[in-house]
């Protein structure tokens, strides 16, 4: 419960692609991130996703598209990849 409303502050925070906000989220918060969009239950996982999508430099668009399509990893991978740049 914790988690899930603290996903919407974040999701209100990072909605502007505020760089710096990403960069720290990256830093201190991709692991449980990346946990909670591996979450089963959608309704649960999917703001986690989102943000992970974010962390990734993808719109939204192109990260929900990866939703539908059930691409949660390629999403994932983008993320781990994009603090290595």
């Amino acid at each position: 419960t914790d988690r899930n409303k603290a996903m919407a502050v974040l999701d209100a925070a990072t909605s502007d692609r505020n760089p710096k906000l990403r960069a720290e989220l990256r830093q201190k918060s991709l692991p449980t991130l990346i946990e909670m969009a591996r979450w089963h239950f959608a309704g649960h996982a999917v703001m986690a996703f989102e943000l992970v999508g974010r962390i990734a430099g993808l719109s939204d668009k192109e990260t929900f598209d990866a939703w539908d399509k059930g691409q949660r990893e390629a999403v994932i991978e983008k993320a781990l990849r994009s603090g290595s740049k």
